[in-house]
């Protein structure tokens, strides 16, 4: 028995074999019609950075972590980076201990830096040299301004 091969069954066979080729096809515009939002990486940042008291903290460092790529803060605290969605950013000021914070896709951030706790020692200022207070023996004189403007003092030059 001999089968013929007709108008509809050639139609059928060359179908089969364009469909992988239709899959793709598909698959590939699927894949291009994706919003390019999905395939940001990275994200503007925009925060304020106050201490622990509630007040802003001016000229603030804020740097992504691993990069030399940072912002200052402006006198009121603000800044605005760009910086990868699941970045890091190192915020750190003089007086205060330094603080990370993960991005995760925000946009906006608050950050409150603690104040570091520093007790320096006394400084005396003698006339050769400066000595700390407890290291030094003998007679220490305090004098604060208003002190030295009581006593006259000639004027050489007049």
């Amino acid at each position: 028995m001999k089968q013929t091969l007709t108008k509809e069954k050639l139609f059928f066979m060359n179908s089969l074999r364009m469909k992988p080729l239709l899959v793709i096809l598909v698959l590939l515009i699927q894949l291009l019609a994706i919003p390019g939002k999905t395939f940001a990486q990275s994200v503007t940042v925009k925060g304020k950075v106050v201490s622990d008291e509630g007040q802003p903290v001016p000229k603030a460092s804020v740097v992504i972590k691993g990069t030399a790529n940072g912002v200052s803060a402006d006198d009121n605290g603000n800044f605005e980076i760009t910086v990868p969605t699941n970045g890091t950013l190192v915020v750190s000021a003089v007086n205060f201990s330094p603080q990370e914070i993960k991005v995760n896709g925000k946009t906006s951030l608050s950050v409150t830096l603690t104040s570091l706790q520093k007790t320096e020692s006394e400084v005396v200022v003698v006339g050769y040299g400066t000595q700390r207070s407890k290291d030094v023996t003998g007679s220490v004189v305090k004098l604060r301004g208003e002190t030295l403007r009581e006593v006259p003092a000639p004027n050489l030059i007049a």
